[in-house]
């Protein structure tokens, strides 16, 4: 050793320089030749660990399956509760506190056996009692649950504490979905009266069994929550999490969530603008985007507006609908065209819309409806004669082929109805849009059906939802058959259709339901919009099954993962 340090000591500048780089090559090809070596006997896995940070508009009062309202409800609902069956990737039902289930031969009774060990983030187990429980609150008029006309008339019996059976008053093949509904523990909301369960602490800092629970909840001087740490259920039915942590901060508005995303404050957010997604390509964020079960259009009131009941009209509105325009304007293209009631209805017709747009004219035309030049609208001019013989007199009025439009105060509602009231203005309809704040819209414009046209969406969460909004039973609010629709032959359709349990059966029958709303003409069908989500790319093996709420983004967090390590492929488990 004191030969080398002499030897080196004798060298020149020059000759130590190069005996230092020399070196240096050799660390680095060494440790590169050991990395290469590594990379090709070990394997990336992924490991417990990391926290993952949501962003979410509007903070939480009801973190509870029975009474949650908004979004951000059931963002949170999502995380801490577990159901009976969960969402797959393929948007298929799996088996969650559920181990199994069969459906009785008429449909009407469906019975599930429950895993025997499942348990509560607090330890204590999870029952068919439990089950049971939280849908009769559901059910309790009191309460005035938001789910309660979903599972109105549903009777519910544990039988023991792993079996439950639900008995339905006629078979309901949607039924399966409803399952995923949030396990309360009995034990804990047994105990509190139905006055108090609007203002229950565990409505913000709830006990479930899903696969993550409550850590910490930060709220401001005013009481107003920011901001929940929430840490893996190791006893989560499906598997512990993967994630360590989820750290879920709430903002006032939209525009301070996008502002903490950009400025990596937050890994993601749901919900966002499509002018977001520029910013998302430069920082190479992960943008997630899915169809969304909403189907948007114009539907009309007759009863409101006589003009309605003439399928001409109605027609013309619909060629001269430019719904491309609506997509394009609105959602910077992330949307889908619709022709019928589902979000599966793909308009399919490329047809230039100056062509359209040509032929709307051409009907409105021969239908009477003339052009004022004058005003830019339409009239028909109607000619009542009335005695007989040298009394008879004649007398002409004249109509205008005008409407209002009502919608919500969103932004996107309130631009598709401008949009659309400039495109009718082309054809020389005259439009009036009206805009409600979305609580007035509901009570004192839809559930009164106050309305001559409505542009509005429908959640679609399955197709046997549709039976809602076109059976004629459903007329009456609190029915959401708001066009007061009746037709026999459609009728027949849907009640044989709800309770079809073969899916590609069901599709045909709704081609039929779809053909004969075309032949009708009570709705106008616009668009689904795309559901988009921004997601910081160091969040690895995100799957979104496909999306009816956007609470739908973590039925699969539990699979999600920050941190990884190499395994020597030897020691994996094949």
């Amino acid at each position: 050793m004191h030969g080398i340090k002499t030897r080196i000591a004798n060298l020149s500048i020059k000759e130590r320089a190069a005996f230092t780089v020399s070196g240096i090559i050799l660390v680095i090809g060494v440790f590169g030749g050991l990395v290469a070596l590594s990379n090709r006997y070990t394997t990336k896995v992924p490991i417990s660990g990391g926290t993952y940070r949501e962003g979410i508009v509007g903070s939480p009062r009801f973190v509870n399956p029975v009474l949650a309202t908004s979004d951000s409800d059931n963002d949170l609902v999502s995380l801490v509760y577990s159901g009976l069956v969960r969402l797959d990737k393929d948007g298929n039902l799996v088996p969650d506190l559920a181990s199994s289930w069969t459906i009785s031969p008429d449909g009407k009774t469906y019975t599930v056996t429950m895993k025997p060990n499942d348990s509560f983030h607090d330890g204590q187990k999870v029952t068919a009692q439990d089950v049971a429980f939280t849908i009769s609150k559901i059910q309790d008029p009191t309460l005035r649950s938001p789910l309660r006309v979903a599972w109105d008339g549903v009777t519910v019996t544990a039988t023991d504490d792993t079996t439950v059976t639900f008995t339905l008053q006629k078979p309901y093949a949607g039924f399966l979905g409803q399952l995923t509904l949030g396990i309360l523990p009995q034990h804990i909301w047994g105990s509190i009266s139905d006055d108090a369960w609007q203002t229950s602490s565990y409505n913000t800092e709830p006990v479930g069994s899903g696969p993550y629970q409550i850590k910490s909840v930060s709220r401001d001087r005013t009481g107003i929550t920011q901001k929940f740490v929430l840490k893996a259920f190791p006893r989560f039915a499906l598997d512990k999490p993967l994630i360590k942590n989820v750290a879920v901060s709430v903002f006032a508005d939209k525009s301070d969530a996008e502002s903490a995303l950009r400025s990596n404050d937050v890994d993601a957010l749901a919900l966002v603008d499509p002018g977001d997604i520029d910013t998302a390509k430069a920082r190479r964020d992960t943008i997630i985007t899915k169809p969304l079960p909403r189907v948007f259009g114009i539907f009309f009131n007759p009863s409101q507006n006589s003009l309605f009941a003439d399928p001409t009209i109605v027609k013309a509105l619909n060629l001269g609908t430019d719904r491309q325009a609506l997509i394009s304007g609105i959602f910077g293209g992330y949307g889908t065209a619709l022709d019928g009631p589902l979000p599966s209805s793909i308009d399919t017709d490329t047809s230039d819309f100056a062509t359209k747009q040509a032929l709307a004219e051409t009907l409105l035309d021969k239908d009477g409806w003339k052009m004022n030049p004058a005003t830019g609208i339409r009239q028909k001019t109607t000619v009542t004669t009335s005695g007989t013989g040298k009394k008879k007199t004649s007398s002409s009025s004249s109509q205008a082929l005008e409407f209002s439009l009502s919608t919500a105060n969103t932004p996107d509602l309130e631009q598709s109805a401008q949009l659309i009231a400039d495109q009718y203005k082309q054809l020389g309809i005259q439009v009036d849009v009206k805009i409600f704040e979305i609580g007035t819209l509901n009570e004192n414009v839809i559930r009164n059906r106050n309305f001559e046209g409505l542009l509005f969406g429908q959640v679609v969460k399955n197709d046997t939802d549709i039976f809602a909004f076109w059976d004629s039973s459903q007329k009456v609010a609190p029915g959401l058959n708001i066009t007061g629709y009746t037709n026999k032959q459609v009728d027949t359709l849907l009640e044989s259709a709800i309770a079809e349990p073969d899916p590609a059966k069901r599709a045909t029958i709704y081609q039929q339901v779809t053909a004969q709303l075309a032949k009708d003409a009570p709705v106008v069908f616009l668009y689904t919009p795309d559901y988009i989500e921004l997601m910081n790319s160091r969040i690895h093996n995100v799957t979104i099954p496909p999306i009816t709420t956007p609470s739908d983004r973590f039925s699969l967090i539990y699979q999600w993962y920050i941190e990884t390590d190499r395994v020597w492929n030897a020691f994996l488990t094949h």
